[in-house]
């Protein structure tokens, strides 16, 4: 079934700003230690704690750096570093320092390193010929006092532009705690803004959006909605305006005059449970894409400890009454936006109908099927949010695989919490290396979203795990990866030259890059999102240069390049 959506007039947000002080103290319990802000630059977020992310909430605050690499970082709190990372993905180079007051401090993406730091990287480096490496440096061998300069901003690992990531952590659990309860940016006076007001009906143990509501400023806040089933579900699209970004909220509240019905706030949470982000948003398709909302209640699969303070969210009619709800978002700063609804109990249902003609898939067992076309699938128990239709298509029939095309919870959206498990035939005329097999999922059109190694293989099937539905296929990569262009680079931020190649593989994926400058290994750095390798010139080194560059990926294809520079 498809949402309707329609605008209701009048319409209106209520603003009201609480001072930060008790926000600061009687929400968070945080704010006796003294952290700095981490940048120089002007106290301004393109991402905050708690943000809703794909397949997982943020863990800190982005901190902008005007759109550009190379802002000074520097240790919010005294302390030592306890461990650095270098990825091609990720948190890219990142460092941590761990304080005496019971914190660890995080901060990613960056450029490079404080010289010592880096000097200690490199012969880490070198002693294992590998560009990624993570480090766990004696207590105290490398110490910081508050403002010390620690690294360069940047953009590296998975980084979409250039940006701080900053995170204050608990020292013992390695917690996420939310760094506003820490340092705040007192000049924000602008409330959440709320866009679209979501209605749910619970069908077939299937939570079914069946309404969106267009919520226009300026008007009157009060919303007539009728209600058509026992129990009433909300969701709401919102942003908290921070210009130039729109930013995830802090908290939101969902209230039946005096009953708290559902509530939640980002203070904290653990890694464990960054996941149920899949589960606490859904996505709304938008004429501008996809867009994640807030569920004002929780569905039966979601166990994070955001929710700790009130019930589920559901909202229980009842006959001939008006009944009012209350709906509060704020952010961190305590400004908070409000519109109330009125819900109508209506007896007549039918436009509901039902759903899910095949089977269910409960979110709480552990579910198994084999089908006639030689497909299996599996999934683990609560590796499901709620329940789930199975709508099995018929396999499609297709050339360009070494298997045909199977749907497998291709209607779902989100991802599942825990893999499943997908067992594909392969065509009987079909012969490979088994070494060189992937498992790939695309979208309706049979664009490819990703490719992954299986875990098992023979002549007659592939078996891999999956996050999320899709049509799903077995390919065979034959082909090596192979060198778009080879150029010479000076680094804006740090003054260096570099030789540099773009490199790329059509499926499988990089997986071995090696570089030897006259018979010796180079560091050579990998960005992953712009498939760049490049390694440092050394004008020192006299006459001819013979380079050599190795690459292979996950199917065990090789390639490699000789060329005098």
């Amino acid at each position: 079934m498809k949402p309707t959506t329609f605008v209701v007039m009048p319409a209106a947000l209520k603003s009201i700003v609480f001072p930060v002080f008790f926000i600061f103290i009687s929400l968070s319990g945080f704010g006796q230690e003294k952290f700095i802000a981490p940048v120089d630059t002007p106290f301004q977020l393109s991402g905050t704690f708690g943000e809703l992310r794909a397949n997982h909430f943020h863990s800190g605050l982005d901190f902008r750096t005007d759109g550009k690499e190379g802002a000074e970082v520097r240790a919010a709190m005294g302390g030592w570093v306890s461990r650095i990372k270098v990825s091609a993905t990720g948190f890219g180079n990142v460092v941590y320092l761990d304080h005496l007051q019971g914190y660890t401090t995080v901060y990613a993406h960056l450029h490079h390193f404080d010289p010592v730091l880096g000097a200690y990287i490199d012969s880490a480096q070198y002693a294992t010929e590998n560009f990624e490496v993570e480090l766990f440096p004696d207590s105290g061998r490398f110490n910081f006092k508050q403002g010390d300069l620690i690294a360069i901003s940047g953009n590296s690992g998975s980084s979409q532009a250039p940006h701080l990531h900053f995170e204050i952590r608990d020292l013992h659990s390695q917690e996420p705690i939310n760094p506003l309860c820490f340092i705040h940016a007192s000049s924000d006076t602008l409330p959440p803004t709320l866009e679209k007001l979501l209605i749910y009906y619970l069908i077939s143990n299937n939570y079914i959006l069946d309404t969106v509501i267009n919520i226009l400023p300026g008007f009157d806040s009060t919303y007539s909605i009728p209600a058509y089933r026992d129990s009433i579900f909300l969701g709401l699209l919102t942003t908290d305006p921070e210009p130039p970004n729109r930013l995830g909220i802090y908290a939101g509240l969902l209230r039946e005059k005096d009953s708290v019905l559902f509530q939640f706030n980002f203070d904290r949470f653990n890694f464990n449970e960054t996941r149920y982000a899949n589960a606490h948003a859904d996505l709304l398709k938008t004429g501008f894409g996809q867009k994640r909302t807030h569920r004002l209640y929780k569905l039966p699969g979601d166990s994070c400890s955001i929710f700790k303070y009130a019930g589920d969210g559901a909202i229980v009619m009842k006959d001939s009454l008006k009944q009012a709800i209350d709906i509060e978002i704020s952010d961190f700063s305590g400004n908070l936006s409000k519109i109330k609804v009125e819900m109508v109990r209506m007896r007549d249902s039918s436009a509901l109908g039902t759903i899910c003609p095949d089977e269910i898939i409960p979110f709480d067992k552990k579910w198994e099927k084999w089908f006639d076309n030689g497909l299996s699938v599996y999934l683990p128990v609560k590796s499901l949010y709620q329940n789930v239709c199975w709508n099995q298509l018929p396999k499609i029939s297709s050339n360009s695989f070494i298997s045909d095309i199977f749907p497998v919870l291709q209607e779902m959206e989100g991802s599942l919490h825990k893999p499943g498990t997908i067992r594909i035939p392969l065509k009987s005329e079909q012969h490979f290396e088994h070494e060189k097999a992937v498992l790939i999922r695309m979208d309706k059109n049979y664009q490819r979203l990703d490719v992954s190694i299986p875990d098992s293989i023979n002549q007659s099937f592939i078996r891999g795990v999956f996050r999320n539905g899709g049509y799903f296929a077995a390919g065979a990569d034959t082909l090596p990866p192979d060198i778009d262009k080879f150029f010479f680079e000076t680094d804006t931020i740090d003054g260096k030259e570099y030789a540099a190649c773009t490199i790329r593989d059509d499926l499988s994926g990089i997986n071995g890059i090696r570089v030897e400058v006259n018979g010796k290994w180079r560091l050579t750095s990998y960005d992953s999102k712009s498939n760049k390798i490049r390694w440092l010139r050394n004008r020192k080194e006299t006459g001819p240069h013979t380079i050599s560059i190795q690459l292979s990926d996950f199917c065990n294809n090789k390639s490699q390049w000789n060329f005098a520079e």
